[in-house]
């Protein structure tokens, strides 16, 4: 079992530079226009460097990250699209840490998660991958 403190190897560790949020939340009833974001930002050409989807009871909850350059155009874009505008919520200044752990040692994220708890540091979205 691994100890709080044994050092865990890893593959690498990257930190992005700062980012624009951008989530929005939609009742099950609209899951239709879950796409609607896909659609402002790829026809602006404002590309999408974190995407995740997840239902929790009754809504879907779409969560992405552009880069802050792009924030006053997103901004301005799905705020004036009428279903998005009263469903998202940004937030600027988040960074993706995406870590490569050494033979797939899963324990890495619950470490990592334990370790950025501890430092306060809020965690808004959260993805993995055994590939």
């Amino acid at each position: 079992m691994q100890k709080q403190f044994d050092k865990i190897k890893i593959g690498g560790v990257k930190i992005s530079d700062k980012l624009l949020r951008i989530c929005v939340v939609l009742p099950v009833n609209l899951s239709s226009e879950t796409s609607r974001i896909f659609r402002i930002l790829a026809e602006e050409k404002i590309p999408m460097l974190f995407l995740t989807i997840d239902r929790k009871g009754g809504d879907i909850s779409t969560s992405c990250c552009v880069d802050l350059e792009h924030e006053d155009r997103a901004r301005v874009l799905i705020e004036s699209d009428s279903v998005l505008k009263d469903h998202a919520r940004f937030t600027p200044d988040v960074v993706l840490l995406s870590m490569f752990p050494h033979q797939s040692q899963l324990v890495v994220f619950g470490v990592s998660l334990h370790a950025l708890g501890k430092a306060n540091l809020p965690i808004l979205d959260f993805s993995s991958s055994l590939a």
